[in-house]
């Protein structure tokens, strides 16, 4: 999306550069400020889609690292973990390494957020701990 913003807006400034230098070689009686205007117009456009178009992809790895902040801090507030190093996050589960305060070592666990209470699930946690999880992504066991 990013890429075609900034092809965009430059194909439509380079249109916009034509158009003005054309403009100026009139002779003064057919200069018009209409189509001065215009000419104007479609070069901020050209301009605005070209720094979007650059601005995009910042925005969103800037979101992304926020994202995965977030992530991080609610499995050590949710599970009391001293470690947590998320290995990738695709908007719906990732994938993470962990620690708990008890020192027990979790390699490359699943995170899923819960539907209703939007804490994060991790299986192999509630599991030692001998909690229940339900959902659609878990099955509701009760564990002895």
């Amino acid at each position: 999306m990013a890429l075609a913003l900034a092809v965009i807006g430059l194909a439509l400034g380079a249109h916009g550069l034509y158009r003005r230098r054309k403009y100026w070689r009139k002779r003064e009686v057919h200069q018009t400020w209409p189509e001065q205007r215009d000419i104007r117009l479609e070069l901020s456009i050209a301009g605005s889609l070209f720094i979007l178009g650059l601005l995009t992809p910042l925005l969103s790895l800037f979101l992304y690292n926020k994202s995965m902040e977030n992530l991080t801090h609610n499995i050590e507030q949710y599970y009391e973990a001293q470690d947590v190093e998320l290995r990738d996050w695709n908007g719906s589960w990732a994938r993470a390494d962990l620690t708990l305060a008890d020192g027990t070592r979790f390699e490359d666990v699943q995170v899923r957020y819960d539907d209703v209470e939007y804490t994060p699930l991790i299986w192999e946690v509630l599991e030692h701990r001998g909690e229940t999880a339900t959902g659609p992504d878990f099955p509701t066991i009760q564990l002895p």
